[in-house]
């Protein structure tokens, strides 16, 4: 990975400088979270369909619905889905990392695009959900007689590095970009380069949001 630079030749240079970067951290952010899938919240899927809206390839929009519970973070308390969030599809919940990859346990991954509370209940949630592949989903019978498609897995929150993928994106000569230029100050001993605070990290590009 190319190591950020102290000079920016420009506002560009500077945005692209943290592209790397930031891929690198979401990377390692997700696979610590697989790392630690059984410890993870999870829910029970109650229904699966596919969705029939068209802001998406059609067969990697899903509509489901999330059933929460006293457990669902491992520790007695309820954790909610929410916008943002990258979760794993299973038809188990994993007791530890290999359960992913178990024959007749295959996993895929899924982002909760637009999520809300289920009218006239305390624990379901509808979801949208943003498939990185084709999928299907078989209900099965449970021990206590309920029906299942499977579980949501949290993995992580994927917001903050959606906002500031989105600024470093963005046009560098873009009205949005002012705040950085203000933090980049020309250094008056060096023609055509621009310096920042090394103390300066991506999380600056934030402010913007």
């Amino acid at each position: 990975m190319r190591q950020i630079p102290k000079a920016f030749s420009s506002g560009g240079h500077y945005l692209d400088s943290f592209i790397s970067p930031l891929i690198e951290e979401t990377r390692t952010e997700l696979c610590s979270s697989i790392k630690m899938v059984s410890k993870a919240p999870a829910w029970e899927i109650t229904d699966f369909e596919l969705s029939n809206d068209y802001d998406a390839p059609l067969d990697l929009l899903y509509k489901i619905e999330i059933k929460t519970g006293a457990n669902s973070d491992g520790a007695g308390d309820i954790f909610e889905p929410e916008t943002g969030q990258l979760i794993a599809l299973t038809d188990r919940r994993p007791t530890c990392i290999d359960d992913l990859n178990t024959p007749g346990n295959s996993y895929s991954i899924a982002s909760i695009k637009r999520v809300r509370k289920k009218e006239y209940t305390e624990d379901v949630y509808e979801a949208k959900i943003l498939v990185s592949k084709p999928i299907e989903l078989e209900q099965y019978r449970q021990k206590d007689d309920t029906y299942t498609y499977g579980f949501g897995v949290y993995l992580c929150n994927m917001t903050t590095f959606i906002r500031i993928w989105n600024v470093l994106n963005s046009d560098p000569d873009g009205p949005s970009i002012h705040i950085i230029k203000q933090l980049l100050q020309p250094d008056s001993g060096v023609s055509k380069a621009i310096y920042i605070p090394c103390n300066i990290t991506i999380y600056c590009m934030e402010v913007q949001l």
